[in-house]
């Protein structure tokens, strides 16, 4: 007999009486062994699959997840950009429009500044115009003229120009100023027609109480006021005189330029004769008009701080008689009423002052008239020539007093709501106006813009080609003007509304409906596909119990045996019984030649199940064979099928195992041990005589061919006399016996197990094979049994050496262990 080989595994068979405790030492041990193992372990093959599986399947879940999470993080910043475009596009789209017309209407504004200009300096010409005719067809000399019906030429221009008064200032040499006193202090005549004029036509005082007569009013103006009938002492100074300090003086400079006829006319007004080129604000235009002979525009004020709408120096009033006689030299009775003047209590004085310092008498008519000019004006310089064609001088100036909004009134944008216009010179003087629809409102001195609108403006030169009849144009020289257009708050909000906020939101409902749809439809995917990955994951279960791993990888990999709708382990119709196509893979087949097969048996479950209800009979084969799978798997032994109450299993498949005999026998010992103590236990729910069944197995060793039989009901399949003869071996078994056939007996022997063996006393009759010699495994050795030296291990070369003498196996009962693994 062949020496026994030095490993673990035989070293628990060793022991003579086969203890319980050495069958748990061995199990445990060999299932070590087999862990270790490189070549037949199962269960390293099985835990690495699964550990290999479940990475697999982390990984592709985490994958999954993160791309769940990108495709929502993408819809969710697809749905902010998508509403911020929307938002941004319809803002934009406002923002053009508001510049759209913003810049349509600056330059009509723009327009309408140079119209205006033109409109009223060719007006002030045609009277410049006029006047020098006058002279010249009377043979007049200047200064000494006075132009008849000067009230009713100035009242047609200062209806076209939108002019408050018109004024005309004869240049009086040093030479001349003693002979203009007289003539001035005498030709009086014209201030009475004047007067009268004014009364015929009142309406030659509305410019001074609106707008210039275009046919609007500020707003300020009550509407219906009437010019008063005004009849008081008028007065002309018998010098030309200046004021200094509220002090009127004499004027002595060489050139002076006398206040003469003026429309409309106010009498009480003491101002004639008042030498306007001696006040510091004209001297700059007046030099214009009379060096560069030339049109000039005057500094801006303040009318409400002017007297009657003149830009004139106040006179102090608080004078007493003898100082007016003095400053004058005429009668006080013919001066303001000094009387009554200083007979008011000295209480009283100051406000008498003050409403004749602020409208040139104490008339309470005129305070009413007067009392409606306010705003910023301007003086139009114009100079008046001795000669309308040739070699000309300038020998008086017509001077135009305007509002500046009459500048903008006419030709005002239709439905202008807000603009902003900035009026400005170089000398540093800036005042403010906004047009809404068909009010010009002052809004004050200097820029009053919003900052917020700084890059949207127009700036546009006060400057034209007025293309007189006297061919002046406008001078450059003095204090250049210039209008800035701006937008304001109030014209941008114009062109606000909903709708971009309205799409806006619309559009982020879509997307946010959309995010909710996917969100819902995820779950119920991810739902699914927990369904379907706990049912795929029963069927692999259900597919590795059925094919061993590597014919199961090989069902996977096939490209036409896997159902793509089905369980994974089914085949596709081509490969079903009924279907004439010849297949086109080869088969799943191999052959197997160290493998040992087992069938096993409940010997009397025909009997015990005939009088048991179908419940019953499950109860016992799913408990039984439920604890025996659990046992293959542990053991590393590999289940076939069941059929009926037979339980078939092999060892040396799918991976070669060395000690497959070894395997199949300590696994046959488990299940007869197994089913002793399963039908104790169950006898008590199952009836008294479930104790009574026992477990009959047969095992034969050799070659089979394994392989999957492909059609619809695919299934592992062993084939070969192998298994016939195993089947032979359990049907002519005995219960609670293991008994298997020469081969395996040959195999336990070779492995240095003989004690393990008893031979069968008769010859077996087994179907195809004639008598056949066979042997029962001991459950552990008698006492009298021989030792496993080397004589009794030995073989020779002939067949009949094989076979064991009577005193090799123990002649003891078969006893079961008394463990479970």
């Amino acid at each position: 007999m062949k020496s026994r080989q030095s490993d673990p595994m035989d070293d628990d068979y060793s022991n003579d009486n086969f203890s319980t405790d050495d069958e748990m030492s061995l199990s445990s041990k060999a299932e070590e062994q087999g862990r270790m193992s490189t070549t037949g372990s199962n269960t390293s093959s099985n835990k690495e699959d699964h550990v290999l599986e479940s990475t697999n399947l982390l990984r592709k879940d985490t994958r999954i997840r993160v791309l769940r999470a990108a495709a929502l993080l993408i819809l969710i910043f697809a749905a902010i950009v998508v509403s911020f475009v929307v938002y941004s596009s319809l803002r934009a789209s406002e923002q053009r429009e508001f510049e759209t017309r913003f810049w349509d209407e600056a330059a009509q504004v723009g327009n309408a500044l140079e119209n205006e200009m033109q409109s009223k300096l060719r007006a002030i010409d045609s009277l410049s115009v006029t006047t020098t005719s006058y002279a010249n067809s009377r043979g007049r000399t200047w200064p000494n003229i006075t132009i008849p019906e000067f009230s009713y030429r100035a009242a047609s221009v200062l209806t076209i120009a939108g002019g408050i008064s018109m004024a005309l200032q004869p240049v009086v040499t040093s030479d001349l100023l003693e002979g203009w006193e007289q003539y001035s202090e005498k030709e009086q005549k014209w201030i009475t027609s004047d007067l009268d004029f004014q009364e015929m036509y009142p309406s030659a005082l509305e410019s001074q109480q609106g707008d210039g007569g275009v046919g609007r009013r500020r707003k300020t103006q009550e509407e219906g006021t009437k010019p008063p009938r005004i009849r008081n002492q008028y007065n002309i100074s018998e010098f030309v005189f200046h004021v200094e300090n509220g002090i009127p003086k004499r004027s002595e400079a060489n050139i002076t330029l006398p206040f003469w006829q003026h429309s409309p006319v106010l009498d009480g007004l003491p101002w004639i004769n008042y030498d306007i080129f001696e006040k510091e604000g004209n001297k700059g235009p007046i030099l214009e008009v009379l060096t560069n002979q030339q049109a000039a525009f005057g500094m801006i004020y303040e009318l409400s701080d002017s007297i009657r709408g003149y830009d004139f120096d106040p006179i102090n009033h608080a004078l007493t008689q003898e100082e007016w006689k003095d400053i004058w030299g005429v009668s006080s009775d013919n001066l303001f009423q000094h009387d009554e003047i200083q007979s008011i209590p000295e209480g009283e004085i100051q406000s008498t002052e003050e409403a004749i310092d602020g409208f040139g008498s104490s008339g309470p008519a005129e305070a009413t008239v007067y009392a409606t000019l306010g705003g910023p004006a301007v003086n139009i310089w114009y100079p008046v020539f001795s000669d309308l064609v040739g070699t000309r001088d300038v020998v008086a100036i017509l001077s135009m007093t305007t509002k500046w909004e009459s500048f903008l009134l006419p030709n005002l944008p239709p439905d202008a709501n807000g603009l902003v216009v900035v009026i400005w010179n170089e000398c540093d003087q800036v005042i403010t106006f906004d047009i809404t629809g068909t009010d010009v409102t002052y809004l004050g001195p200097g820029d009053l813009h919003e900052d917020k609108f700084n890059e949207f403006k127009e700036t546009y030169t006060l400057n034209t080609d007025i293309s007189t009849f006297s061919e002046i144009q406008l001078s450059t020289g003095f204090c250049p003007y210039f209008a800035t257009v701006y937008p304001s708050s109030q014209m941008r909000e114009a062109f606000d509304s909903t709708s971009p906020v309205a799409y806006t939101v619309g559009v982020a409902t879509i997307f946010a409906f959309a995010i909710a749809v996917f969100v819902l439809y995820d779950l119920l995917v991810e739902r699914r596909q927990k369904f379907l990955a706990e049912t795929a994951h029963k069927s692999n279960v259900i597919a590795s119990g059925l094919f061993p791993r590597t014919v199961r990888d090989r069902l996977y990999q096939e490209k036409q045996g896997i159902s793509p709708k089905g369980s994974p382990f089914l085949l596709h119709s081509d490969h079903s019984l009924n279907n004439s196509k010849p297949l086109t893979t080869p088969p799943i087949a191999d052959i197997y030649t160290s493998t040992t097969v087992m069938f096993g048996d409940i010997a009397g479950f025909t009997k015990w199940s005939s009088t048991r209800q179908p419940t019953e009979v499950f109860v016992l084969l799913e408990t039984l064979y439920g604890s025996f799978d659990k046992i293959a798997k542990k053991m590393n032994v590999f289940k076939v099928e069941t059929i009926g109450d037979c339980y078939m299993a092999v060892t040396g498949l799918p991976h070669p195992q060395e000690r497959h005999h070894i395997i199949m026998v300590k696994f046959a010992r488990q299940l007869l041990y197994k089913t002793n103590l399963l039908t104790k236990e169950l006898e008590a729910t199952l009836g008294p005589d479930t104790g009574t069944l026992c477990f009959r197995i047969g095992l034969h060793s050799g070659p089979v061919t394994a392989g999957v039989l492909r059609g619809e009901k695919s299934r592992f399949q062993l084939f070969g006399d192998t298994v016939n003869t195993a089947s032979r071996m359990e049907s002519t078994g005995m219960p609670n016996r293991i008994h298997v056939s020469q081969a395996t007996a040959d195999l336990i022997a070779a492995s240095g197990k003989p004690h393990w063996l008893k031979k069968r006393d008769e010859l077996v009759e087994a179907k195809g094979k004639g008598k056949v010699q066979t042997y029962w495994v001991a459950a552990k050795k008698a006492s009298n049994s021989v030792s496993s030296g080397a004589d009794n291990t030995s073989r020779s070369d002939d067949p009949s050496s094989s076979r064991f003498s009577e005193s090799q196996w123990s002649t003891s009962p078969v006893e079961v262990p008394l463990f479970d693994l």
